[in-house]
């Protein structure tokens, strides 16, 4: 799994507060402050929950610290929300995987080879 960082966070779309909020944490992601980023992106959740952009980069800071836990529980939220997405069911699947939930890794993998077989993950 890599690292990708949010290309959304400029979407006029987004209340202006939660866009700053994004784009700094995508800064303290990019000097590596990681911790002050999750502390961040984990206000920016309560303040405005349910939003793909604050899972993406919550997902990507927990996998910049190497805490499986704190990437399963971010990107099990964003599929929550976000089911159609290839990268997230395949995120995790993987994420399901490391921890050890074979059971549910096996479903969730097969799932995006249901829906995305000619994806070149596949």
């Amino acid at each position: 799994m890599t690292r990708k960082i949010s290309a959304a966070i400029n979407s006029i779309n987004l209340p202006r507060r939660l866009r700053e909020g994004l784009a700094e944490a995508e800064e303290l992601l990019l000097e590596d402050n990681t911790q002050q980023a999750l502390n961040l992106l984990h206000e920016l959740d309560n303040k405005f929950p349910r939003q793909p952009d604050i899972l993406d980069l919550t997902a990507n800071a927990y996998l910049d610290t190497n805490n499986q836990h704190g990437y399963l529980h971010a990107i099990y939220k964003l599929h929550g929300i976000t089911p159609h997405r290839a990268d997230v069911q395949l995120g995790l699947a993987g994420a399901y995987l490391t921890i050890g939930y074979l059971a549910l890794a096996l479903q969730t993998f097969r799932q995006f080879m249901k829906h995305w077989s000619r994806d070149e993950r596949a």
